[in-house]
């Protein structure tokens, strides 16, 4: 394994290595820059010829990491639903790639080329698939939002029951489906008004906040499979276009 190679994109550092004239990247920083943060989790998924452990010596320790190939990064790349995915496929395709193969250390052979062009296709076509949904995810993530447990779960394409399954499991939610403390800031607790016949029961509702469904969604390595829909009163929305103007 040789000497740590460091890019910096858009002030986070991307740290490369080669090992037998193949290029590694260390996937924590990969993962850092797409907003994955489980990274052992991400690292699975990845083929087991794409990925290795060792050594990374940096800033006086020596840690054991995980790093990754092209075709690792690619998978990773792949499984964001961050807008930045885009810009850092294009950026180490442009900036890092050309950088390390000016050594002449590391080339790629047809075959290896052929399928990163495939990669990249794929790549740009789910980007693109995504764009949509990503767009109104940043959106309700930007407004004063909150979502029922069955709207959240249905973005990610899954059931309510099961979706409140594994946050219970998760030791996210409380057995009556509200949050721990230590995750409250992410939800919006609420009592409901249920009427039975002649009685009128208040029962604890638990609501997402936007940062909430972000946590969740970046936790559990989920999909947006659907776009979120904003719900504006008219005042707000006639706020909202004042302050554009």
């Amino acid at each position: 394994m040789n000497a740590l190679q460091i890019f910096n994109y858009e002030n986070k550092e991307v740290r490369t290595v080669m090992v037998d004239d193949e290029l590694f990247f260390v996937a924590k920083d990969v993962c850092d820059v797409l907003g994955i943060d489980d990274v052992r989790q991400a690292v699975e998924r990845i083929d087991c010829d794409d990925k290795l452990t060792g050594k990374i010596y940096h800033s006086g320790q020596n840690r054991e990491m995980w790093i990754i190939n092209e075709s690792g990064l690619y998978s990773l790349i792949l499984r964001s639903n961050k807008p930045e995915a885009r810009r850092f496929k294009k950026w180490v395709t442009s900036e890092v790639l050309p950088s390390i193969r000016k050594t002449g250390s590391y080339s790629i052979t047809g075959d290896t080329r052929k399928l990163m062009a495939l990669a990249l296709i794929e790549a740009d076509k789910i980007i693109k698939e995504q764009a949509p949904k990503v767009e109104a995810f940043d959106t309700f993530m930007d407004a004063d939002n909150a979502l029922d447990m069955a709207t959240v779960a249905g973005l990610f394409g899954l059931g309510r029951n099961n979706f409140m399954k594994m946050l219970r499991v998760a030791h996210i939610l409380k057995k009556d489906n509200t949050p721990y403390v230590d995750y409250l800031h992410h939800f919006k607790p609420v009592l409901k008004s249920i009427t039975k016949g002649d009685i009128i029961e208040n029962v604890p509702v638990t609501l997402f906040r936007p940062s909430g469904v972000e946590y969740v969604m970046r936790r559990f390595n989920l999909q947006l499979v659907k776009q979120p829909l904003l719900s504006f009163d008219k005042k707000e929305k006639s706020n909202q276009q004042e302050a554009c103007q």
